[in-house]
């Protein structure tokens, strides 16, 4: 559409003179706004980066169904053919002068210069503009984000939801079995804080167990310089929960910076 517009502006600079060519012509471009700022609200006709008005609220109704493709076929119709209709009477009026059955003065070449100067800008400015979308950076024939969810590029997760996304992306291995006694359950998380849940499949000694698990838990995530760095950092804590298979609550650990730091990590 911008380069018909363009050709269409050199014609009138270098071929037509008469002020009723150029009154069509600045319908022509008043249509490819008003389609632009409708349908696309960035981009082009052909290829927008951003809804307009009515293309925002017919994806929101429709949930941005098949419509949308048809609306689209819609638009391009309707531009082109506000656009052809526009030049198609640009050109009539053009040879109605040349043929002297009307009579119209034509333009001087200064004037001409600065109409074609000046609707250049325009063009130029309409196509910097469109490109800024403020409603919806969706693509035209593209899905867009109905359920608001955050894009790859715009993503920032806080801690906590990174906290959240972890244990659910562990949950999907588990339950797993770790030895002949003891089984990961599953993971939950409450805000900083990631608890494992085991259960033990033997009645063991409480004090035994917890003494010789506490060692090499600490020893484990306390002495891992990246796990430790994200203790510290994020203010992170894990909890191990041991139950025993009967469902009772057997003892648990709770591993945070101030436990580090005790055990000299």
């Amino acid at each position: 559409m911008f380069i018909i517009l363009l050709i269409a502006v050199f014609a009138g600079v270098f071929l037509y003179r008469a002020g009723s060519y150029w009154k069509w012509i600045a319908y022509a471009y008043a249509v490819s706004i008003c389609v632009t700022f409708l349908f696309a609200g960035g981009g082009t006709i052909e290829n927008p980066v951003g809804d307009g008005l009515i293309t925002y609220l017919v994806r929101k109704a429709t949930n941005d169904g098949y419509q949308m493709a048809l609306l689209g076929l819609l638009v391009i119709i309707i531009g082109y053919g506000g656009l052809i209709f526009c030049l198609r009477n640009a050109i009539k009026v053009t040879k109605d002068i040349k043929a002297k059955k009307i009579s119209v003065e034509k333009i001087s070449k200064t004037r001409g210069a600065i109409e074609f100067a000046l609707l250049a800008i325009f063009l130029i400015l309409n196509q910097v503009i469109a490109t800024k979308d403020p409603i919806n950076p969706e693509n035209f024939f593209r899905p867009s984000n109905t359920n608001n969810e955050p894009t790859a590029e715009s993503y920032n997760p806080s801690v906590e939801e990174q906290v959240r996304l972890a244990g659910i992306d562990t949950n999907k291995g588990l339950p797993q079995k770790i030895d002949d006694a003891t089984t990961l359950e599953k993971i939950t998380t409450d805000g900083r804080n990631m608890t494992y849940h085991y259960i033990l499949s033997k009645n063991l000694d409480k004090e035994k167990i917890k003494n010789f698990i506490l060692p090499n838990i600490i020893k484990g995530q306390c002495g891992n310089t990246d796990t430790r760095k994200l203790i510290s950092e994020n203010n992170l804590s894990y909890t191990y929960s041991y139950n025993l298979i009967d469902g009772s609550f057997f003892f648990d650990i709770r591993l945070d910076e101030e436990l580090c730091k005790n055990h000299g990590y």
